[in-house]
């Protein structure tokens, strides 16, 4: 069994799910309204005594740095979030989308299968299709305001989703079907564990993201070193790293979309990037298991 597209795929769809460290897309915007007055304000003017006025100073507005929210913002969304309602509620919203875009990628995966002539076509082309995929992934993070307005945001996590779905549904084809349902059955129950775990833990995983992130750049860096090399040592090693370094994101996403007085979280109007965010440590983690069971069959 030849595992060199599913590697070169696990590789893309890593480099496509890279965060930064500065991550702006998990900051929150917005929620709370300065009553300051505007740039157009003028200072009411005081009369002294023996004439003349000296007018109010105005105190200097302190400006945020970019990519950081104010105090103002992050009691909103500490507000919001401390209602068990609202908590709920979001995470219902986000999960459910998570659930319909599994369902639209296991469709697109099963018909690809029911027609191998095209799939095996388009299986040169898998990483192109993900790379694809970036574009609508990439609008929903910096066009916060197209992506929070239905039905673009919907609109752009359906081809995303799609896309992502044709590159590993083409890529996969030269797997036996029962690799892909177990490595799906196991990630369901990891998904299922570590959403419980993200929820319940007193830990906050959204301040370890540095962490998170040097581990993705070692996984990186074990592709290249695969891909140039080769070795089944480093591919179960890329493989296990891999499937640590998922799950890890996975929680400190959820944990961004709970909230509950975490260091980052996002706001509640955020749901479509919620989706895109776990959607991504999900498929990712699915790789990872597919390729570490896929190596434990053949050896």
């Amino acid at each position: 069994m030849n595992s060199r597209p599913l590697a070169l795929l696990l590789s893309v769809a890593a480099a496509a799910a890279d965060r930064s460290s500065s991550r702006p897309l998990l900051l929150v915007r917005g929620g709370a309204s300065s009553s300051y007055p505007g740039a157009g304000y003028v200072p009411p003017q005081r009369s002294y005594p023996g004439g003349g006025y000296v007018p109010v100073q105005q105190q200097p507005q302190q400006q945020q740095p970019a990519g950081t929210m104010s105090d103002a913002e992050r009691v909103y969304v500490a507000q919001q979030f401390a209602m068990p309602a609202v908590r709920r509620q979001f995470l219902a919203r986000v999960y459910s989308t998570v659930l319909v875009q599994v369902l639209l990628l296991a469709a697109i995966m099963a018909a690809l299968r029911g027609a191998p002539a095209v799939a095996y076509r388009l299986m040169p082309s898998a990483p192109a299709f993900l790379l694809l995929a970036t574009a609508p992934a990439l609008a929903i993070q910096f066009a916060p305001r197209l992506a929070e307005t239905a039905p673009y945001g919907h609109l752009l996590l359906a081809a995303f989703t799609a896309l992502t779905g044709v590159g590993i549904g083409a890529a996969t084809m030269p797997l036996p079907a029962d690799l892909l349902v177990r490595a799906a059955a196991a990630t369901a129950a990891a998904v299922g564990g570590l959403a419980t775990y993200a929820v319940t833990t007193k830990r906050d995983f959204t301040a370890r993201r540095g962490m998170l992130f040097a581990g993705l750049l070692s996984l990186l860096a074990l592709g290249l070193v695969q891909a140039l090399f080769g070795g089944p040592i480093v591919a179960t090693a890329r493989a296990y790293l891999g499937a640590l370094v998922f799950s890890g994101y996975l929680v400190y996403d959820t944990q961004l979309i709970a909230g509950g007085g975490k260091r980052f979280q996002l706001r509640p109007t955020q749901h479509v990037l919620g989706a895109l965010m776990v959607f991504n440590d999900v498929i990712n983690l699915f790789l990872t298991i597919l390729q570490a069971m896929a190596r434990a069959d053949r050896d």
